[in-house]
């Protein structure tokens, strides 16, 4: 039958349809249907084409993610290959109230490529670029990443992650809004959550643990969203004042400490101890202790029989601290100290690092020492056979100093504690640094003058450099571990090295430390950098001493009438007498780990 209005018009087609439906069916095509199912937004559509519900196992999840999806036949792409496409601001806004993660996706049809942009993201360069003020309507988006299988697999466990973290979230908002009570939660890097009650009780049973791993951070971000609480344990209390000593908050660690007191009768003597010794270090770091009450609070508190680890290392270290002059006997004792403190817990990790740390520290400054003391003996008696002993002997025992350190490095990384393996490091930088200025000194010191100017060797500069970047790591290592004391330590020495060098460089290393003393209780850390930056530094000291005390020698020798022989090297017979090389460790001790290495 012939019709009578086939000449009547009809609804054509639309190439911006063809487009979107081209596009909307290519992109269903890269989300596999075993893990996604993607449903048309069709009622009323503000600006969301599709969603996409998330799979897994075989079961619909209801975990979702949002895709608003642009296409293009002509635009022309820009200079870096980008494409740029206008959305209204106004979707932008709309895509950022929903609770799940949002995408924008443009279909480039000319090369059948889609490409896609976070629209977090895309507010971000909204904002970057207008600065919240005189905002457009619309907003181009720059679109450059591709959207490949790799990338639609990254959105799925990102889209799993967040949506298994609101499952976690959701009960704790549903008890505060139930109880009627401002609760806060915590989220840690397992995307666990906790709420005020199980906020502290962590810390009440890890707390000792978190402190043991230099987690100081971790310790202050949960007690800062543990609030409103009533009174918290003791436990609790002593948990946050260590941590907050040790991040720098000397007055806040003072509050925690206080109240930690006050219930101390239920702890052990190791936890009684360990709470009265970082109380008088803090009080003392904020002024309200004196040098001297320190010292005889400190020596009272050692005498204890059941002090732990920690506090007896300590003790070790102060006997052999007060003995101002080193000697073998002492050093010697202190290394029987240490071994009876290992001896203790032969198993404990912790122990044994801090023990060992504190070795290397000791016998850095002891062997420091000494060899100053040899080269002025050598130096004024102008024995060169001495100066040939005292270089032969030190290359020695840095041989036996370094493979211990190296030892306990590698100990250290075994189980990957950043914070022992920075301190470590930073001896071995101190090492350098003191014996350069030690050695230098000597290597141009003239009687003629009595001075000590040369210029820095090649061989120095360029040691220091390889160790300036290493220093500069564990500073950056520091700061991601929220370390700010140790930091500034790391700091301070690069200011020394910088400043042996007379490298300008010193001055934004000061800028650097004096913001970081800026946002903190840093009473007693402002203390030595403006005594350190007042010709304080370790050389400056050392090199005012001794240039003193040599100048002195000389005033006597002329005085006597035999400086001439201060110009003058011995020759002949005598080089064969005594070098008068001395030095107060005969042997480096030994570290041995192979019981810790079977408890790691």
């Amino acid at each position: 039958m012939h019709r009578e209005n086939s000449k009547l018009p009809l609804p054509s087609s639309s190439p911006n349809e063809d487009l979107e439906t081209i596009s909307k069916n290519k992109l269903s095509l890269l989300f596999d249907v075993t893990h996604f199912e993607l449903r048309m937004e069709i009622t009323r559509d503000k600006g969301v084409d599709l969603f996409a519900e998330l799979k897994q196992n075989g079961f619909y999840t209801n975990f979702r993610l949002a895709l608003q999806l642009k296409s293009t036949i002509s635009i022309k792409k820009n200079t870096d290959g980008s494409i740029s496409f206008p959305v209204e601001v106004s979707n932008i806004n709309y895509l950022l109230n929903l609770s799940i993660p949002a995408y924008y996706i443009l279909y480039d049809h000319n090369e059948e490529v889609f490409y896609y942009e976070k629209v977090f993201a895309v507010y971000q360069s909204l904002l970057k670029k207008y600065n919240s003020k005189n905002i457009p309507s619309q907003f181009k988006i720059r679109f450059s990443k591709i959207l490949t299988p790799e990338v639609i697999s990254e959105i799925y466990t990102d889209t799993l992650n967040r949506g298994n973290l609101y499952r976690k979230i959701n009960p704790h908002l549903e008890h505060a809004e139930q109880s009627k009570i401002v609760s806060g939660i915590v989220i840690d890097h397992h995307n666990e959550v906790y709420n005020i009650d199980q906020n502290i009780s962590y810390l009440e049973q890890w707390g000792l643990a978190l402190i043991n791993d230099a987690a100081f951070n971790t310790i202050t971000e949960i007690e800062q969203r543990s609030h409103p609480r009533n009174d918290a344990s003791a436990m609790f209390n002593l948990i946050c004042g260590v941590a907050y000593y040790y991040k720098g908050k000397v007055f806040r660690a003072i509050e925690f400490l206080r109240l930690a007191a006050k219930g101390k009768a239920g702890f052990d003597p190791v936890l009684k101890s360990m709470l009265s010794y970082t109380m008088l270090q803090a009080e003392h770091e904020a002024g309200i202790v004196t040098v001297r009450k320190l010292k005889s609070k400190t020596l009272l508190l050692m005498e204890g029989d059941d002090i732990g680890s920690f506090l007896e290392v300590q003790k070790a270290w102060k006997e052999l601290d007060n003995n101002n002059m080193p000697n073998k006997e002492k050093m010697q004792e202190f290394y029987a100290s240490i071994n009876g403190i290992i001896g203790k817990e032969p198993r404990d990790y912790k122990a044994r690092v801090m023990a060992y740390s504190k070795v290397i520290e000791a016998d850095l400054l002891t062997l420091i020492f000494d060899l100053g003391k040899n080269l002025f003996t050598a130096i004024c008696t102008r024995n060169e056979r001495s100066r040939e002993v005292i270089a032969s002997d030190f290359a020695d025992f840095e041989k036996h100093f370094h493979s211990r350190m190296d030892s306990l490095m590698d100990f250290i990384g075994k189980s990957q504690d950043l914070q022992a393996m920075a301190n470590v490091s930073l001896m071995k930088m101190e090492w350098y640094y003191r014996k350069a200025f030690v050695f230098h000194f000597y290597d141009h010191w003239d009687f003629s003058t009595l001075t000590s100017e040369g210029e820095l060797s090649a061989i120095y500069k360029k040691d220091f450099d390889k160790h300036l970047g290493f220093l500069n790591d564990t500073i950056k290592l520091l700061k991601q571990l929220g370390q700010e004391e140790n930091m500034l330590m790391s700091l301070r020495l690069k200011y020394r090295i910088l400043h042996f060098m007379n490298d300008p460089g010193i001055n934004e290393v000061l800028k650097e430390m004096n913001q970081v003393t800026a946002g903190g209780d840093f009473t007693r850390m402002r203390k030595l950098i403006k005594k350190m930056i007042n010709k304080g530094t370790d050389h400056e000291i050392y090199c005012a001493d001794t240039i003193l005390r040599l100048r002195n020698v000389y005033t006597l020798s002329k005085n006597e009438g035999i400086e001439q022989y201060l110009f003058k090297n011995i020759e002949g017979d005598d080089l064969e007498r005594n070098a008068n090389v001395d030095w107060s460790i005969s042997k480096l001790m030994d570290f041995d780990f192979s019981v810790a290495y079977e408890a790691l």
